[in-house]
């Protein structure tokens, strides 16, 4: 009885052990699942789960609440059909993903590829829409496995369970709202200046996309064209930008971007940098006594003449520069007359 029980934990643990290792495969797994697809949506949005199991027994085709919008690929692959069934799914395109599964989107509105085109996870295939036997614009999607080594029709006997990278735990259902991550990430919104000085400009911006890699940031001024000034890592919101002239107007813009590209342009944004202040050093001179870098007594000697710094005593002249250096002094704060003469 030991020994069998021993033998149960090791069979329990070799079994735990297989399944743990089936979870790792990416792509086709014996229990009914494909994982590793993305949303059909562009990245950042958000939509609907209109219809899932709810199609039938066996079924596991996702109807996504896309009104009119663009299509992307859940998963790399080859067109294999590009076609039109006017009776139930209307236009319609098929991508082989190169192993023993296919991809099927219905109910489009417009296509973008053609038949043979290989296409990457994230690229535009399809306008949705409301062809065929259709209620409302939508977009079916369905991950079917092969038959006889062709893409043949999707249905309950060969559908499997789509298991997608936002959503990677559970089979979609319908009311679900699930956030893209798939293709190029949106373009940083609202961007502004703020911090404005003669030499430099801060540039801030709003990041919305969840799946950015990093961001460019570009200037340009009355002179020249857009240039790149700057790569930043992901989650970035501001930029520095220093060196600039002064009393000149400069413009920014900033896009994101990924594996899969980069996004578009966000709105430029421009400002001009502050004048220069004025210089605050003081100049030594005659007709300025107290200039740091002359002693005040020893300035004011050397604008007396010879003749005075000559024939007077020493101790004389001490009080007579000292007498000076006050008169001038308050003379410049407005306070004494220029003009010589008793009152």
């Amino acid at each position: 009885m030991r020994v069998l029980r021993s033998l149960l934990r090791v069979g329990a643990c070799a079994l735990v052990g297989v399944i743990a290792l089936a979870a790792t495969i990416s792509v086709e797994a014996a229990n009914g699942y494909y994982n590793g697809l993305k949303l059909p949506y562009a990245a950042g949005l958000g939509r609907v789960v209109v219809r899932s199991t709810g199609h039938g027994p066996g079924r596991h085709a996702v109807d996504f609440g896309m009104f009119y919008e663009d299509v992307l690929a859940m998963y790399s692959g080859r067109v294999v059909a590009v076609a039109v069934d006017a009776l139930t799914g209307g236009k319609f395109i098929i991508v082989d993903h190169g192993d023993n599964y296919c991809a099927l989107y219905l109910h489009l509105d417009k296509f973008y590829v053609l038949v043979g085109k290989s296409v990457q996870q994230g690229e535009k295939i399809a306008l949705s829409g409301n062809t065929g036997q259709s209620t409302g614009p939508h977009l079916h999607a369905a991950v079917y496995r092969k038959s006889g080594g062709a893409c043949g029709a999707a249905g309950a006997g060969n559908e499997v369970m789509m298991l997608f990278d936002e959503h990677p735990r559970a089979e979609l259902q319908a009311g679900d709202w699930v956030t893209s991550a798939n293709g190029r990430p949106i373009a940083p919104y609202y961007p502004s200046l703020d911090s404005v000085a003669s030499h430099s400009l801060l540039v801030k911006w709003n990041d919305y996309a969840d799946n950015e890699k990093g961001f460019k940031v570009e200037r340009r001024d009355n002179k020249n064209g857009w240039t790149e000034i700057a790569t930043l890592g992901e989650n970035a919101i501001s930029y520095l930008s220093d060196g600039l002239a002064p009393t000149t107007q400069y413009c920014f813009r900033v896009r994101s971007f990924n594996e899969a590209g980069a996004s578009a342009y966000s709105n430029p944004v421009c400002a001009a940098t502050k004048a220069d202040e004025p210089s605050q050093l003081v100049v030594a001179s005659a007709h300025n006594p107290i200039a740091p870098s002359a002693p005040l007594v020893t300035t004011i000697a050397a604008s007396l003449s010879a003749d005075e710094t000559t024939s007077t005593p020493a101790g004389a002249a001490l009080v007579y520069n000292a007498f000076v250096s006050l008169r001038l002094l308050l003379e410049q704060a407005g306070i004494a007359s220029v003009t010589d003469g008793d009152d």
